[in-house]
C-alpha cells in the first residue's frame, strides 16, 4: 500500500504547480526507500511492517489535526509526524547495516 500511494503521488506531484520540488522529492525518497525494503531477500519481514507503519503514523497525526482543529493536535502532529520520520530512518540505516553485513 506504501509503495502504490508513494507512486502516485510522485506521478501527481511531478507537475502539480501547488507544490514546489522538495515535496516531490521526499515522495519519490519514500518510495525507493520502501522498494529498498521489499527488494532485499534478506531484509526481515518486521523491518518492513515497522517503516510502512512509521509512514502511515506520521500520515494519521496530519489526519488527525485537520479533522479536528484543535491546537494542542496541531503540536501534536509536528512531533508524532517528525518522530515517524526520524524512527523510519534510523529503521532503514538498522536494516541497512544488518543486511550489508
Amino acid at each position: 500500500a506504501n509503495c502504490a500511494e508513494m507512486f502516485t503521488d510522485c506521478v501527481l506531484y511531478a507537475r502539480y504547480p501547488g507544490f514546489g520540488v522538495s515535496y516531490w522529492l521526499h515522495h519519490t525518497a519514500t518510495f525507493c526507500a520502501t522498494l529498498g525494503f521489499l527488494a532485499s531477500p534478506s531484509a526481515p519481514v518486521g523491518y518492513c511492517t515497522a517503516y510502512a507503519g512509521l509512514m502511515e503514523l506520521g500520515g494519521a497525526s496530519l489526519n488527525l489535526a485537520n479533522l479536528t482543529n484543535h491546537p494542542f493536535a496541531f503540536v501534536l502532529r509536528i512531533f508524532v509526524y517528525a518522530g515517524s520520520r526520524i524512527a523510519a530512518a534510523l529503521l532503514l540505516l538498522a536494516c541497512t547495516a544488518q543486511t550489508m553485513g
